[in-house]
């Protein structure tokens, strides 16, 4: 069975993005999701996230591989760039806390 993870925002009932974790592709300090779906991205087959711990200085990077935005480019840079940028600095907050 796949494991799957939603992102959903309050009052909206359909999820934002949709990731589904990558076993074969998995390490203990490396995980990896696809981007299967969701409101914010374009069907693919290629989109990934990724989070590998960085032992040497206890920290942590995440990235995004080829996500393809459900906008247009130049309305994606203009807005949904920037929630992404707001999420993953929520995100760091989050894990330094």
């Amino acid at each position: 069975p796949s494991r799957c993870c939603r992102f959903y925002f309050r009052g909206i009932g359909r999820p934002l993005l949709v990731l589904r974790f990558a076993p074969d592709r998995s390490q203990p300090d490396r995980q990896l999701f696809y981007i299967i779906g969701g409101l914010l991205s374009r069907e693919s087959e290629r989109g990934r996230f990724e989070m590998r711990t960085v032992p040497t200085c206890e920290g942590l990077i995440c990235a995004i591989h080829e996500f393809r935005p459900r906008l247009p480019w130049p309305v994606y840079v203009a807005t949904q760039a920037w929630v992404h940028l707001w999420v993953m600095s929520s995100f760091g907050r989050h894990l330094a806390a």
